[in-house]
């Protein structure tokens, strides 16, 4: 352990140059000690603006109980956008940011996904779980876009558009699929719009039922170009965190538009699938168990309602004959077969429906029907209960269409649940990206301790080359100096030598003068 003398943190490495939480140098064994000064000035730097940004930043989480997971969340992110600006872009630091702000957009809101086949009352039942009629209910089929409706303070339809790789995809879908989309798309001149609508920023307008048709009804060449509209409004009847999806359906010949639908009924929280209750078709049973197999294995999310009830002979036993006719098909007691329903769930989740009647019952007590409508309600009720007087029989008519049971039923079923479901979803969410994040820096620092060991091994190798050299360079001047003594001696040696000789030679000349 290493207690830094500047903040007293205990690093826990002995190896550590730099403090962990404050910058400060630990060592001072290297010998550049400018380049370890200024990365340290460096570290501190970094470490500051990180910590006054965390200060600064604030976030409210959607459920209370994740308030410290949103809060972290924010932290990380904040230190990864500072990370990648002040050590560069590197692709592991922008996708980990990705998934940060892709974290802190959850919600609570509960998805409600309307799934129906052509003529099916899909847009009827919206409209009267809505209370208002802003979904198209014209016989040929009009929502081609996905269309979410939620509260809102201000009635306002927001319009997203496709992107230009988005589009590319959409219209390679398309060509591959030989369907009409090509030919309407011609029929309606909608190749002259594209580049008004294509890549286009999303736009807000005020709510109504030109608008909405402008942007959603296949018979508009806008309609093409539109990816989501999702429309606010004050009266919306239900919880604030509820929101009704409606889909362009999972039977569009273009598949890129029913990848679209799986999505949603993937991530949906409940599943209602229109069809028509005169019959169920073998193209429909498909599309229910498709629907089944995209819920992630949890039909009991999916609700089969029996749409346009209030048109059969006689409502009630003929339902009856109808429910088992479908049960039988959509339920199974082998748990190793496609994924169905139990019997006992077919019984509580297939369900009859009358949206048309369940909207004229609300119209009626907005005093806003007109004659016609006041006609088929008065009927509606005297082929149910022999009387026409709306007033005493309303509560019976609206019992009738099941409206109100559906969303009950959802509500006990699932919206309770939901809550929890959403908190131990986020929490595995935050795990993971806290999980994938700590292995990166921890593989980071592994492999700069990594580099930093054989940088301070060759550092250490070559401090021994030198000493080695100093030490041989020593014996190589202890050894140039005992030759040079040597060499000195020589000469002294030979001098006197020499000195010998020439005295011996003038001793024999001075006596051969004798």
């Amino acid at each position: 352990m290493h207690i830094c003398k500047k903040c007293n943190y205990k690093n826990q490495k002995e190896e550590l140059l730099f403090c962990l939480n404050c910058g400060e140098i630990l060592k001072d064994e290297y010998q550049d000690k400018e380049f370890l000064a200024e990365n340290s000035q460096k570290i501190q730097n970094f470490l500051s603006k990180v910590e006054k940004v965390s200060q600064n930043s604030k976030i409210t989480a959607p459920i209370k109980e994740l308030s410290k997971d949103y809060e972290h969340i924010l932290e990380i992110q904040n230190f990864l956008k500072l990370y990648e600006e002040e050590f560069g872009d590197e692709k592991a630091i922008s996708n980990f940011i990705k998934n940060t702000h892709q974290f802190l957009k959850r919600d609570n809101s509960f998805q409600i996904a309307f799934v129906g086949t052509i003529k099916a009352g899909k847009s009827t039942l919206i409209n009267a779980m809505l209370k208002k009629d802003y979904a198209s209910m014209n016989v040929s089929p009009e929502t081609a876009v996905l269309t979410k409706f939620k509260y809102g303070k201000e009635a306002k339809m927001t319009i997203s558009f496709y992107n230009a790789n988005e589009w590319e995809e959409l219209w390679q879908s398309a060509t591959k699929s030989g369907s009409l989309f090509k030919e309407n798309y011609e029929k309606l001149q909608a190749d002259t719009q594209k580049d008004k609508w294509v890549n286009k920023a999303n736009i807000q307008e005020d709510l109504s039922k030109e608008g909405l048709k402008k942007y959603t009804s296949s018979q508009s060449a806008v309609h093409y170009f539109v990816k989501e509209v999702e429309i606010k409004f004050p009266e919306f009847p239900y919880e604030k965190n509820i929101v009704f999806v409606d889909t362009p359906g999972l039977d569009d010949a273009v598949d890129y538009r029913s990848k679209v639908t799986r999505d949603y009924i993937n991530r949906a929280n409940a599943v209602l699938v229109c069809v028509n209750s005169k019959a169920l078709t073998n193209s429909e049973l498909t599309t229910i168990l498709r629907i089944f197999d995209h819920t992630g294995g949890k039909p009991e999310k999916v609700y089969v309602l029996g749409t346009q009830y209030d048109l059969l002979n006689k409502p009630l036993d003929d339902w009856k004959i109808q429910k088992a006719e479908w049960s039988k098909y959509l339920s199974s007691k082998d748990s190793n077969e496609q994924i169905r329903y139990t019997p006992q769930l077919a019984e509580k989740n297939i369900i009859p429906v009358s949206g048309y009647v369940a909207l004229l019952c609300e119209l009626y007590k907005q005093n806003s029907l007109n004659d016609e409508q006041r006609e088929n309600l008065e009927n509606t009720s005297f082929k149910l209960f022999r009387a026409t007087e709306l007033d005493k029989k309303l509560d019976d008519l609206k019992k009738f269409t099941n409206v109100d049971f559906i969303h009950q039923k959802i509500k006990d079923d699932i919206l309770d649940s939901t809550q929890k479901e959403i908190i131990d979803d986020t929490k595995k969410e935050y795990k993971r990206i806290h999980k994938e994040i700590e292995n990166y820096f921890k593989e980071s620092a592994k492999s700069l301790e990594e580099s930093y060991e054989i940088s301070k091994s060759d550092t250490d190798s070559l401090n021994a080359k030198i000493q080695k050299e100093k030490e041989n360079l020593a014996e190589l001047q202890e050894s140039q100096n005992e030759l040079e003594n040597l060499i000195n001696e020589f000469e002294s040696e030979s001098k006197k030598m020499l000195k010998e000789l020439e005295d011996e030679i003038e001793k024999i000349i001075e006596e051969n003068k004798r």
